[in-house]
């Protein structure tokens, strides 16, 4: 029975996955964080149904956002603002420091 139920399990998320698999159109234009290899920038990364968004800039990160709330709409998903967070790593990079980010009426502050 556990064994029905992982396959359940891992054939929603693949389903899921086919179903978002144009998520990376709220990141066209933008430009993602650095990352270890020179000239390699990541903007969006999925894990089952979370999405997790990295951007170097706050009005990259912002547009993202407001994309997001778009194309959410448009395939009749709910973005759960409530289980979702800001977090900010690398102060040196010259973000600001108390930045908001908004999605739809939600402010986040930034942690």
């Amino acid at each position: 029975m556990t064994i029905c139920l992982l396959s359940l399990r891992i054939i929603h998320f693949l389903l899921f996955s086919l179903y978002i698999n144009d998520i990376g159109t709220i990141a066209e234009g933008v430009q993602g964080a650095l990352t270890g290899t020179e000239d390699v920038r990541v903007t969006h990364i999925l894990y089952a149904d979370d999405l997790t968004l990295l951007a170097d800039a706050p009005d990259a990160m912002q547009t993202m956002l407001n994309r997001l709330v778009v194309y959410a709409r448009s395939e009749h998903l709910t973005i759960n603002t409530a289980k979702s967070e800001l977090v900010h790593f690398n102060s040196k990079c010259g973000a600001q420091v108390g930045a908001h980010f908004y999605v739809s009426r939600r402010c986040f502050e930034v942690l």
